[in-house]
């Protein structure tokens, strides 16, 4: 059962396990955004690593983000998660991404 939230994620704020945190400190090339999630630009990287989303939305401009995952699965979508976000930010700078691997 997919019951362990991984990230929180609301206008102007975060909440990230330590885990996932660590991941998007080493890797984002901006990584002062995270306190805002500035990174939506990484979602489709959580949902390819597995997550479930979960949205709320109490007004248009009130929206929480929750993703959940297995806790049992955490190791493996850790190493999803890093290798995704690894690739995709080595394709956005042009490289083959095997420099920017993060074990």
């Amino acid at each position: 059962m997919k019951n362990h939230r991984i990230a929180y994620v609301t206008a102007g704020h975060s909440e990230f396990d330590d885990d996932v945190r660590e991941i998007l400190s080493r890797q984002h090339p901006y990584q002062r955004c995270f306190t805002e999630f500035c990174h939506i630009d990484l979602a489709d990287c959580f949902i390819l690593a597995g997550v479930d989303v979960k949205t709320t939305i109490h007004q248009a401009e009130d929206v929480h983000v929750e993703m959940f995952i297995d806790p049992e699965d955490k190791s493996v979508f850790l190493a999803r998660l890093r290798k995704l976000i690894s690739e995709k930010y080595a394709s956005m700078r042009g490289t083959s991404g095997k420099r920017d691997k993060v074990d």
